[in-house]
């Protein structure tokens, strides 16, 4: 693939990666980036479509990036997802 299904997520790993790396001079300033987080949801339509996408940006992007993986998780949530897990990803 060329990466077409991927590209909506641009924006979101855009915004994920400037959530930790504003530049800031004030010791005050730093220590609130560091507790902050965000959450996206991406909705695909069918199973087999979710399942492909978080592989491809597993192994596409946070594998090959170690800093980024530090910060941004992604899974899966579907009829077969178990509860426990559900609550890990969510």
């Amino acid at each position: 693939g060329s990466g077409k299904s991927l590209c909506f997520l641009v924006p979101v790993l855009a915004t994920a990666m400037l959530s930790y790396h504003k530049p800031s001079h004030k010791e005050e300033n730093l220590k609130i980036l560091e507790q902050s987080s965000g959450t996206s949801l991406i909705l695909f339509p069918t199973k087999a479509l979710a399942q492909d996408q978080m592989t491809k940006l597993q192994n596409e992007l946070l594998d090959k990036n170690s800093d980024l993986k530090k910060h941004i998780r992604v899974g899966v949530i579907d009829g077969d997802t178990p509860h426990p897990e559900r609550t890990e990803v969510a």
